[in-house]
């Protein structure tokens, strides 16, 4: 018998997006869906039409407790990206800056994604684990209240250039010694402290919380590393 991981009971489980489906709309060029891709050795790329779900997750119930949270995402990150004013470090736009967004919103839009990957079974998030702070995040979906702004701190970025042919799976890495989960939404990647420590001083300035407006970094797609996993991924999928 399934169980729900949000109330944990039995109940009429459906589809339950952990990344919604508004995410992949720039990946869809009107020919083929987009693809679902990783540099793990022996995992190959899969099409995603409709965004990455999962049927053994949420009862149909405590789905509609994330609604709110994901259409308040597409309209943060979307909708309002025509108001995003650039700031230029000589000459050069390091940044962007985002106003009049609702911060305890986009904060558990965030937190609520990183909770679902955690807890799902989809090999696509095999790579998030929360550990001991599975049970503060769900504490803090329950809640429906983000916590202070060192409790999984989000930084974000923004690639200088759409990737949208193929979405890269979520993955932990370590920023100056800390613990950080890395989900790339869209042109987006996203940085969640999954740590106790306190976030290091350069990414400080721009947490979301850290102002009444958020700052979101800009990273030059060319340059990155990630260029090369993406390519490769999709010249492995293409044969």
């Amino acid at each position: 018998m399934k169980v729900c991981r949000l109330c944990e009971r039995s109940g009429d489980f459906g589809n339950s997006h952990i990344i919604p489906e508004w995410v992949f709309v720039p990946f869809r060029d009107g020919t083929k869906p987009p693809q679902l891709v990783t540099d793990r050795p022996g995992v190959f790329p899969k099409r995603s039409p409709i965004g990455v779900y999962d049927q053994h997750l949420l009862c149909k119930s405590c789905e509609r407790h994330f609604s709110e949270w994901d259409g308040y995402g597409k309209i943060a990150l979307l909708d309002k990206w025509k108001e995003a004013e650039p700031r230029y470090v000589d000459s050069k736009i390091v940044a962007h800056r985002l106003p009049n967004v609702d911060i305890r919103k986009l904060r558990m839009f965030f937190i609520s994604i990183l909770w679902r990957a955690s807890v799902s079974n989809r090999v696509f998030f095999q790579r998030i684990s929360l550990g001991p702070f599975e049970a503060q995040a769900k504490a803090r979906i329950l809640s429906r209240q983000p916590g202070p702004l060192d409790e999984f701190s989000i930084v974000l970025a923004k690639w200088n250039k759409s990737w949208v042919e193929v979405f890269s799976d979520p993955y932990m890495t370590k920023i100056d010694g800390l613990n950080f989960s890395v989900i790339p939404m869209s042109n987006y990647m996203s940085y969640i402290k999954v740590d106790n420590r306190t976030i290091p001083s350069s990414l400080a300035p721009f947490v979301i919380g850290a102002e009444a407006d958020i700052y979101i970094l800009s990273r030059d797609f060319a340059q990155s590393k990630d260029r090369k996993v993406l390519e490769n991924a999709a010249r492995r999928f293409s044969k």
